[in-house]
């Protein structure tokens, strides 16, 4: 499995390859001034960027693929290009669930067709709810990336403060984690109703 130099070049070498099994790389890098580090991970799979855009965009079902979800949903839609989703987070007992508000915009580059889907935290959106902890800062990027072959390269990055949890108890779980996610969208996109998705707003 190829990884674009593109993604590994921008960080000026900065991320270490952790995790390398089953088709997706996991690589971590420190965040300046961070306590907890940044991920990015990286496969490719058959399928287009309509497809795999699809099984993100079903936000109801993230909970079964994306890791540590339990809820996932949509709060406020903007238009078909951003909107806001709250997630619920599952962390181990007996600490309370996090839970995020995250502002999702969507881009398509016009070049290279790649979907990149920005999420970053917006926890004023929502007053804090009884049982969760919210999440103040999180941020990061969803890429589909069109290759030859109908192949689709999927990268995500991401940076959390899990808020009064400490590094050492997060770090192992953000490299199992995208590992683990991106495996499972994997199997998810073979499923008709993903792979005829067709949508206007993007390009293949």
């Amino acid at each position: 499995m190829m990884v674009s130099l593109s993604l590994i070049s921008t960080a000026q070498s900065d991320w270490k390859l952790t995790k390398d099994k089953d088709g997706v790389k996991v690589f971590l890098r420190e965040k300046e001034k961070k306590d907890f580090k940044e991920y990015m991970a990286v496969t490719s799979f058959p399928g287009t960027v309509s497809a795999v855009y699809a099984v993100y965009q079903d936000v109801a079902n993230q909970k079964n693929w994306m890791s540590d979800i339990a809820t996932a949903t949509i709060v406020k839609s903007v238009d078909k290009m951003e909107w806001f989703t709250r997630y619920e987070i599952k962390v181990p007992w007996p600490m309370d669930y996090r839970d995020a508000i995250y502002n999702i915009k969507l881009t398509q580059d016009p070049t290279t067709k790649a979907l990149s889907i920005a999420f970053k935290s917006y926890p004023t959106l929502l007053p804090k709810q009884n049982g969760f902890v919210r999440i103040v800062t999180s941020e990061g990027v969803w890429r589909f990336t069109p290759k030859p072959n109908g192949m689709v390269e999927v990268m995500t990055t991401g940076y959390t403060n899990p808020e009064g949890i400490q590094p050492w108890m997060v770090n192992p779980f953000i490299v199992d984690g995208p590992h683990a996610s991106l495996l499972k969208m994997k199997a998810l996109v073979k499923l008709p109703k993903y792979q005829n998705a067709v949508f206007d707003f993007i390009k293949n």
